[in-house]
């Protein structure tokens, strides 16, 4: 499997959609119906224009903890052993041999 498509993988799909029940950014949804007082039904879910909606957001919020979380995941890695790095701008850095600051400008243009 590409480097990429393995990455996207742990959260969803190889064509890069995201699975709602399998990103940790998917539970959270359910805390905004909570605080913001309302419920979702089985017909709202259902539908496709709300689940599109939501698997969207699961991306962007997994694609942007990637991108605040790299320099910490890094640092961990250099000075406490950390296991590799298993981020979405470490995986496109490697595929693309290209420097960090490419592998990041990469999921930022593509929200």
């Amino acid at each position: 499997m590409d480097p990429v498509d393995d990455q996207l993988a742990r959260c969803g799909s190889s064509d890069g959609s995201y699975h709602l029940d399998r990103c940790a950014v998917t539970p959270g949804l359910f805390f905004i119906e909570l605080t913001g007082g309302f419920e979702l039904t089985a017909a709202d879910f259902a539908d496709p224009r709300v689940r599109g909606l939501r698997e969207m957001v699961v991306a962007l919020v997994g694609w942007d903890n990637d991108i605040t979380s790299y320099n910490k995941e890094l640092y961990r890695a250099t000075h406490y052993g950390y296991p590799s790095l298993q981020n979405l701008i470490t995986v496109l850095a490697h595929h693309h041999a290209c420097p960090t600051e490419r592998a990041v400008a990469e999921p930022s243009a593509t929200r």
